[in-house]
């Protein structure tokens, strides 16, 4: 009876092809084990567009989306009634705890031009925005593709993504193939319906 041993055999980037210690197994890694790229999930994100300033027009702004955010939705008021959000109302700013004894602008906070002076902020430091849509272009404008003639939507492209396999070659040498066969006769069979069959049979193992 031939023993069972146990090896551990370490690939990396740096050391993609490694042997067991008899040579009987090599193992190969195709690819560079970058991590999986997950695409952006924009389902709970509402898209933020600029009003066209004084002397734009629609078609202004549609052809320059530098200032286009993608917020979260828990960034957003929807009724007014939230400070600290984007689109606080009077509601909020009115009935916020002790509006009385609080500072001004309170309850103002993380408003649209706060996101993107914030961000702004970032790109000059080299870092990527938080809510700007060129976080996902590498800061180019260009990559952005609007589509006309129906809803509004835009496609973000996808640096791709990767995966790494791992090649496991063994030596056959020592292998052996072992069939089984167990002789076995049809005694009879019965039809019982269309499409049916009962075979009975007769073997030894």
């Amino acid at each position: 009876t031939t023993g069972v041993s146990n090896e551990t055999i370490s690939i990396s980037p740096a050391v993609p092809v490694a042997l067991s210690t008899g040579g009987t197994l090599s193992a190969k890694l195709l690819g560079d084990l970058s991590g999986y790229t997950s695409l952006p999930v924009l389902s709970e994100r509402i898209l933020m567009i600029p009003h066209p300033k004084q002397g734009q027009t629609i078609a202004d702004v549609f052809a320059n989306r530098t200032e286009w955010m993608l917020l979260p939705r828990t960034m957003v008021s929807f009724d007014g009634s939230d400070c600290d959000k984007v689109g606080t109302g009077f509601t909020g700013f009115r009935f916020q705890a002790l509006g009385c004894k609080r500072a001004p602008q309170v309850c103002l906070a993380n408003q649209l031009k706060d996101l993107l002076t914030a961000d702004q902020t970032r790109i000059a430091g080299g870092l990527v925005p938080l809510y700007l849509v060129s976080q996902y272009t590498n800061g180019l404008d260009s990559e952005l593709r609007t589509f006309v003639g129906g809803p509004l939507s835009f496609a973000l492209p996808i640096t791709g993504i990767r995966s790494s396999m791992v090649q496991l070659e063994a030596s056959a040498d020592g292998m052996k193939l072992v069939t089984n066969v167990s002789p076995g006769k049809i005694l009879g069979e019965q039809l019982s319906g269309p499409y049916t069959t009962v075979v009975y049979s007769r073997g030894c193992n």
